[in-house]
């Protein structure tokens, strides 16, 4: 196919300077090929930003469940210290009734019977006044309490003996385990 210059105006012919190509009869356009590749390369950079974004996803969704584990435990530490910090001391020494590794129960200076124990994955608060057991945490895979004397390295037997008590437990949230511990200075004797 032979170009022809034409005036951009009128159409007529003209000198090449001021006049554009047009070609006669003959279709612009793309190859059937061209296009196919074209839509290979879309799928591809799709492909490969799709898992860019799922894997993102994937890691904002560990990290908050991660946020949200450590955040149950970060409450069920400082609630049961501030309970055990409340522990009463009746002159002889501290009003503990059950000195387990399972199960911590203490009178309150209130007068307030707490017991602190596990039950189906959650770490349980009870109160004797309200009679049932509240959760302080869920996901929880072991809780475990050990009693020390004054010293802080001598297990304590007795509840006359003990001065500080220290809770160990470990929360599972499916993704990750995190363990913690509290040791709990007892009130000084008044």
């Amino acid at each position: 196919m032979n170009p022809r210059v034409v005036n951009t105006l009128s159409g007529a012919p003209c000198s090449k300077r001021r006049a554009i190509r047009v070609f006669d009869g003959a279709q612009s356009g793309f190859t059937l090929l061209e296009l196919v590749m074209v839509i290979v390369i879309i799928g591809i950079i799709g492909a490969t930003g799709a898992q860019l974004l799922s894997g993102g996803v994937e890691a904002y969704e560990t990290g908050r469940k991660q946020l949200a584990t450590l955040g149950k435990a970060r409450y069920a530490a400082d609630r049961l210290a501030w309970e055990i910090r409340q522990t009463e001391y009746t002159g002889a020494s501290y009003n503990i009734t059950s000195l387990t590794s399972s199960q911590f129960r203490f009178v309150k200076t209130d007068g307030e019977t707490v017991t602190v124990n596990s039950s189906a994955g959650n770490m349980q608060l009870t109160y004797n006044s309200v009679g049932f057991a509240t959760p302080l945490t869920d996901q929880l895979s072991n809780l475990t309490f050990s009693y020390y004397q004054a010293d802080g390295q001598t297990a304590a037997t007795v509840a006359s003996q003990v001065r500080y008590v220290e809770a160990n437990f470990t929360l599972d949230n499916g993704v990750a385990m995190f363990p913690r511990r509290i040791r709990v200075a007892l009130r000084e004797k008044p």
